[in-house]
């Protein structure tokens, strides 16, 4: 059985309590003591090295406790790693931490330092302003072409370019403003062989994906167009209403994407599993819920894309398209937390295969059901294509956790037992 030791952390209570939290770990049977510096010497502590090694030594003789960790280095701080004028302090500042854990023989030093953990790039409001901001200019755009000037679609699509446009350049304005990292140096412009090599294999299989994907629907559209233009009708409006229902798992998938990738980059592919099943439970009630609100409100929904007064019959082809889809969401969200995990922990050309799988599914069932079944078999395309991706995800997200567990576990293997060749180089 494995021997556990226990330790706390001394901000869970004020100093003035610290002999009695002692006496009582010591009767717990804590033997360690986690440490934020600033708690223990408030200004500048990583100046009393002195210091800290006679309280290293009150700890271990006066109470049997050693120091395993100490957390907030950075407590106090207010500069921004990321900015070179602030790094070269901070660096040396990471530095006197390492020196006061020394004199403590402590092994471990956590940042936790919340400013600065909010510095990083990751901002989620921003975007959704600029989305605002482009979907009221796309409106907009469309009214003033298209009503007034009698433009057309050439209105409507130099509205989505023009609001495209300025989001565009509004946002690149934006990055280059606030974040320092992001300005170009000079050093910067150099070609990087491996850093291209290393972009193209991510992004080409995406985008190849997003192809794939597109032909399947190109020949399932083929094959409804072949059913006369109250089905074609009937599918681009069920289409729409669907997508308005679908987004919200597509930003599932793209969560789970930044997660799989941000926790095997702290090589915890243990959180990786949690936050798929979690997702994947998410994602599963999102569906149910969805459909049965699609249920009912589906007519209301159609009414923004065709007049459902007059237009009884393809209202009531859409309504049955949407069902049998709606059947089938809970595969949807589970291809898309399956097919975005995979993509996030570098497996992009796995991703694509699922794409690969979709439009083969599609491209069977125009060929082979629509001619059988009619419109009942162009209702069953999407789903067909869904469960044909799942039926290969699901195997390839496993093998994936299992290739990177033996990854992690060759690394960590390396790590403990160094070759001789590497010793003596030590």
């Amino acid at each position: 059985m494995a021997n556990y030791q226990l330790a706390i952390s001394n901000i869970a209570w004020h100093k003035e309590d610290d002999e009695a939290v002692y006496t009582a770990m010591q009767q717990a049977g804590f033997t360690g003591l986690e440490i934020a510096p600033t708690r223990i010497f408030p200004e500048m502590p990583y100046e009393n090295l002195t210091s800290a090694l006679l309280f290293g030594g009150y700890l271990k003789n006066q109470w049997g406790f050693s120091v395993p960790s100490m957390q907030s280095i950075w407590y106090g701080q207010t500069g921004n790693i990321f900015n070179p004028a602030d790094a070269e302090h901070l660096l040396d500042y990471t530095a006197e931490a390492f020196q006061f854990a020394h004199s403590l023989n402590c092994p471990s030093l956590v940042f936790g330092c919340p400013k600065n953990r909010m510095r990083a790039l990751g901002d989620s409001k921003t975007p959704l302003y600029f989305l605002i901001l482009t979907s009221a200019l796309n409106i907009g755009l469309d009214l003033l072409f298209i009503v007034p000037f009698k433009m057309g679609i050439l209105g409507a699509a130099l509205a989505t370019d023009i609001s495209q446009a300025i989001s565009g350049v509004v946002s690149f304005g934006f990055l280059c403003r606030k974040f320092e990292v992001l300005h170009m140096q000079k050093g910067e412009l150099a070609f990087s062989k491996r850093a291209c090599t290393r972009l193209m294999g991510i992004g080409v299989p995406m985008g190849l994906q997003c192809s794939i994907t597109a032909i399947g629907s190109v020949i399932m559209q083929w094959a409804v167009n072949v059913l006369g233009s109250t089905a074609v009708a009937a599918v681009t409006a069920a289409s729409k209403t669907m997508n308005l229902l679908t987004v919200p798992l597509e930003s599932i998938g793209t969560a789970m994407a930044t997660y799989s990738g941000q926790n095997l980059g702290a090589a915890r592919m243990d959180r990786v599993r949690k936050g798929v099943t979690s997702a994947l439970l998410i994602a599963t009630v999102y569906s149910i819920a969805s459909a049965l609100i699609l249920h009912f409100v589906d007519v209301a929904v159609m009414s923004l894309f065709l007049d459902t007064t007059t237009e009884v019959e393809i209202v009531a082809m859409g309504r049955e398209y949407l069902f049998w889809n709606s059947v089938f969401f809970v595969p949807l969200g589970a291809l898309i937390v399956w097919r975005y995990s995979i993509q996030g922990l570098g497996f992009s050309t796995l991703a694509m295969m699922a794409g690969v799988a979709e439009m083969i599914a599609r491209t069977a069932v125009a060929i082979v059901l629509v001619p059988m079944l009619g419109y009942f078999g162009a209702e069953l395309a999407n789903p067909a294509a869904w469960i044909a991706a799942c039926i290969f995800l699901y195997p390839a997200y496993r093998w994936t956790c299992h290739k990177l567990d033996n990854r992690l576990l060759a690394a960590r293997l390396h790590m403990q037992n160094p070759s001789p060749d590497h010793e003596q180089a030590l």
